[in-house]
């Protein structure tokens, strides 16, 4: 077997070069310099020009770039050719005059009435149209220095060359403007991810014996988690934190920017609850009834609701479709409740939740868990989820303050995920009970 390489050959390493060139072109006009560089240099053409008939009558042009063999330009920008002026007459509005290829010996230009004498070194040419999806869009005009006679074969073989070149242009421009609507989009996507935050509460408000801490991750740059507080009494015509409070987690169907628009709907619906729709059930029937009547398609949300009064520190709660909290009893003690003692439908199926209502007091040293799915169904690498049992397990390693809460869970579901990229939006929120007013802790 005998082996050939490019020792030797001095084309081929050109060649190759111009290949690489190629295929890092971040747009038309660079696959278009590396190709016409490339091919100027392995076959010996002294310059090229580029120009376009494009909109314009038989023999008229305008002149898009010419490269010399000192790759000079003449002409500046390439990109915009209905910036340039248009031209008639002259060796190059005989080329184009007629959509053939065409090869000119004996070529002998002193003095061109468009490009004046810079094609007078040059005694043949090669001029080859280039086409992207069946339109005409430029020439390419390959230029020989005197005493090179060409042959109806190179022009045959430029012909396929420059077919070949102008569809990597297009593949060029469809990629340059993929980039584009990509980057476009991505922004427009990062702007619904900052909106999405900001409808998120800066930091879990004071709330009598209550003190909290949240995590909040989302798959991609926007998701659907959501979660919430609001005092449910006014005094003097403003909220009276002092009185009962109403919090939710909720989680919409998928992740990205259409489930972060559920999930701001969610806000709106949840935050205009009527004042005296008090109970956790009829909070989740309002919300049921107000994104069901909205007609989202596909736009099914599970949710806890729960309403807190600090008088009695008594927790009523529902649920729609959503996983149950977690209510650990105190450090070192190893018992966690799951409050899972009702259930109903998620919001957005139908006009009714059907959930009953649950209730639980809530004593000091205890640390309530309010999460998504996307915490219990988070997967190790060999699949394993990291379940209820995933929290318990973490619970029994903290002091039960709820910054240890969301710090000890969060680092036990990095440690079981080990570097898998999580499926679905995370959110944690704790809430430690305390014998006094809580403080405001801020989401880590």
């Amino acid at each position: 077997m005998d082996i050939v390489t490019s020792n030797g050959h001095a084309r081929i390493p050109v060649l190759i070069e111009m290949a690489r060139k190629m295929s890092i072109a971040r747009d038309p006009t660079e696959v278009l310099h590396a190709y016409l560089g490339g091919i100027r240099d392995a076959y010996g053409s002294g310059a090229f020009v580029r120009l376009t008939t494009m909109g314009l009558p038989s023999g008229h042009y305008r002149v898009v770039r010419v490269a010399t063999t000192a790759e000079e330009d003449i002409v500046e920008d390439p990109r915009d050719s209905g910036r340039f002026p248009v031209h008639e007459g002259g060796i190059l509005g005989e080329l184009v005059s007629t959509p053939d290829a065409k090869l000119v010996n004996g070529l002998d230009i002193p003095n061109d009435p468009v490009l004046g004498d810079a094609l007078a070194a040059y005694g043949a040419a090669l001029a080859i149209p280039g086409y992207i999806g069946g339109e005409m869009v430029q020439w390419v005009v390959l230029l020989y220095d005197k005493g090179v006679v060409l042959t109806p074969a190179e022009l045959e073989e430029s012909v396929v060359r420059i077919s070949m070149l102008y569809s990597n242009v297009r593949t060029a421009s469809i990629a340059r403007e993929l980039h584009k609507a990509t980057r476009w989009i991505k922004n427009e996507v990062q702007t619904i991810a900052d909106i999405q935050r900001a409808l998120l509460p800066p930091e879990i408000p004071k709330i009598p014996f209550l003190v909290g801490a949240a995590h909040y991750e989302t798959f991609e740059q926007a998701g659907g988690d959501y979660y919430d507080f609001r005092p449910l009494r006014t005094r003097d015509g403003l909220p009276d934190p002092d009185g009962p409070w109403a919090m939710i987690v909720a989680d919409a169907a998928g992740h990205g920017p259409a489930a972060a628009v559920v999930m701001a709907i969610m806000r709106t619906v949840f935050h205009g609850c009527e004042e005296g729709t008090a109970g956790p059930g009829a909070i989740l029937e309002y919300c049921s009834r107000q994104l069901d009547s909205a007609k989202l398609r596909f736009a099914f949300v599970t949710a806890f609701v729960a309403v807190y009064d600090p008088a009695t520190r008594i927790l009523r709660y529902a649920r729609a479709g959503h996983d149950p909290p977690l209510l650990a009893h105190g450090p070192g003690s190893g018992v966690v409740e799951r409050l899972d003692a009702v259930n109903g439908l998620p919001l957005g199926i139908g006009m009714r939740v059907d959930s009953e209502e649950a209730c639980v007091e809530l004593k000091p040293g205890q640390s309530l868990v309010l999460y998504t799915d996307g915490v219990t169904e988070a997967r190790s690498p060999d699949g394993v989820m990291f379940g209820m049992e995933g929290i318990e397990r973490a619970l029994a390693s903290c002091n039960g303050e709820a910054r240890c809460v969301v710090e000890t869970i969060v680092a036990a579901l990095r440690a079981h995920e080990a570097g898998v990229h999580p499926r679905d939006d995370q959110t944690l929120v704790a809430l430690s009970v305390g014998g006094e007013g809580a403080a405001i802790t801020k989401r880590p």
